[in-house]
């Protein structure tokens, strides 16, 4: 009996492994294949995704997290604090703007008129961005159908990397916020200037009074070939 009892233990271990690795298989996902004839295309389409990530980055940085204006933003600058309310985005917010940015940019950056021996049609672009430390990355979904002769191939996803201390940045200015929240008085504004120097960024206040508009900026990584700059404004 134990030795049946330890064939059967085999045996449905076994039948586990085997469809552990079927599950694998079938969510394993499927490589692309970019045969040369085509790598122009998918080296033109990457040089968009990279291209509108660093516009994306840009834009949210100049109007505080957002591609689209929220209703509350001034001088198209969004307020982080109005009132005595915090009103500044979360995280997950700023990515999803980051995302829509790419997905309305991309296909206006893209000239498929360079490649006319080729009929290519392209489908809906969705991305998803994630803030990290150091970097934020980018995945682009975009299914292109090209088309030469009686030959059709397919690109679907491009990613890009682009470095940079946006967490940091956004970091900051979340602290300020809640500082201000917590001190509708009064905030220590040379408090945080100081902090920003020792990790590489800077604060400038280009406009006070009513409404205050603040502007991180960052040196120690740029981007377009010019420092990183991130605006918010207090509302009071």
């Amino acid at each position: 009996m134990e030795n049946k009892g330890q064939i059967a233990l085999f045996v449905l271990i076994a039948a586990v492994i085997v469809a552990s690795a079927a599950f694998i298989f079938l969510i394993k996902p499927e490589k692309e294949v970019v045969t040369p004839e085509i790598m122009p295309i998918q080296s033109h389409v990457q040089g968009c995704v990279e291209e509108s990530s660093k516009y994306a980055l840009y834009m949210i940085g100049l109007q505080g997290g957002y591609f689209k204006l929220p209703e509350l933003s001034v001088e198209d600058v969004a307020v982080y604090f109005n009132k005595n309310k915090n009103t500044a985005p979360r995280l997950s917010t700023i990515e999803q703007e980051l995302a829509a940015y790419v997905n309305a940019r991309l296909p206006l950056c893209t000239n498929f008129s360079k490649f006319p021996d080729f009929s290519i049609e392209a489908g809906k672009v969705t991305s998803e961005a994630k803030v990290l430390n150091g970097i934020v990355k980018f995945n682009v979904n975009w299914p292109l159908t090209i088309k030469k002769g009686t030959t059709t191939q397919q690109l679907k996803k491009f990613n890009a990397n682009i470095p940079s201390r946006l967490l940091a940045v956004y970091n900051l200015s979340i602290e300020m916020t809640s500082d201000q929240l917590d001190n509708p008085e009064l905030i220590c504004w040379s408090c945080f200037a100081n902090d920003a120097v020792a990790n590489g960024l800077y604060i400038e206040v280009p406009r006070l009074g009513d409404v205050t508009i603040f502007k991180i900026i960052d040196k120690n990584v740029t981007l377009l070939d010019l420092p990183y700059e991130y605006s918010f404004a207090f509302a009071y």
